[in-house]
């Protein structure tokens, strides 16, 4: 497993011209529709902040190694779909929210991993490898998965001591997020759903 990136100030990394995309479409249309909400969603439950950074279907690349590989499967230099990508939805606290980015570089962003990832199942998730590489590598402190048909297939973890442990849903089977907002928290029930009080919802918001 490849270690987690920490770069020095004082190191200069290579400029590898990173790749943005793959060409490969989302699986379907309700991936596409959902992974949309998803971002709006949680972009509306952090109006208020310009440290955090909400974005999908992005490329993340943590290491060297792995952004070596992933020039490589596009080049059509090695075997496709080994390296990582990136999640279908992430988010990122304590950085500058408002600065677009085209990918998410960690050494290019003082370290920062995501704090929560949202990952849509479909038949080619391998779940086990991209469970593996947030927990042991981004170290993200909770990851969530569900199957866009269906939605009672809905698993979230948070690390707890180094490993994931699975959070338990309440009596109405929602998940909750513990991502320390002083407005509420985020609660997840198949769809994404920010617990804010006492505040309007933008009519270019859609209602989960």
């Amino acid at each position: 497993m490849t270690e987690r990136l920490i770069v020095p100030p004082q190191i200069q990394l290579p400029d590898l011209n990173l790749p943005e995309e793959d060409g490969e479409p989302l699986e379907s249309e309700r991936h596409v529709g959902q992974m949309i909400l998803s971002i709006q969603t949680l972009r509306y439950a952090w109006r208020d902040r310009d440290d955090v950074y909400v974005a999908g279907n992005m490329f993340i690349y943590y290491s060297l190694e792995q952004a070596r590989q992933v020039i490589a499967e596009l080049a059509g230099t090695a075997r496709k779909r080994v390296a990582y990508r990136g999640p279908d939805v992430f988010v990122v606290l304590n950085v500058e929210g408002r600065r677009e980015r085209k990918s998410w570089v960690v050494w290019e962003e003082g370290g920062r991993y995501p704090n929560v990832i949202i990952e849509l199942l479909s038949p080619t998730t391998d779940l086990a490898v991209k469970k593996e590489i947030y927990e042991q590598i981004c170290r993200t402190p909770e990851y969530f998965v569900w199957d866009p048909y269906d939605p009672q297939a809905f698993t979230g973890w948070r690390l707890t001591q180094g490993r994931y442990a699975p959070i338990t849903p309440d009596e109405r089977g929602w998940l909750w997020s513990e991502d320390r907002r002083p407005s509420g928290r985020l609660r997840l029930s198949g769809r994404l759903r920010p617990s804010v009080r006492h505040a309007r919802r933008p009519s270019n918001v859609p209602r989960c």
